[in-house]
């Protein structure tokens, strides 16, 4: 699934759970949902684990990031029709 698509389904999910859920549960949620090649991506990051805790915009620049990525992969290796590779 394409990061920007489950970025739309958590924030869904997140308005479900109300403001009951503080910035690192949040952070380390939507961390804990992404494919494995997404948190092998952002495990790269030497500074993850410093933002997880604090920083309110951590999941939207993780969106950016990542979103860069599959449209840089996009570029370089075609864009992949998942429904062709079931």
């Amino acid at each position: 699934m394409p990061i920007k698509e489950y970025f739309k389904l958590f924030q869904k999910y997140l308005v479900a759970l109300g403001e009951s859920i503080d910035t690192e549960k949040r952070n380390r949620l939507f961390i804990n949902g992404l494919s494995k090649e997404n948190r092998n991506e952002i495990g790269r990051l030497p500074f993850l684990g410093d933002r997880l805790q604090t920083d309110e915009g951590f999941i939207e620049d993780t969106v950016l990031y990542l979103s860069s990525v599959e449209d840089y992969k996009n570029v370089i290796f075609g864009k992949r029709d998942d429904k062709k590779h079931n």
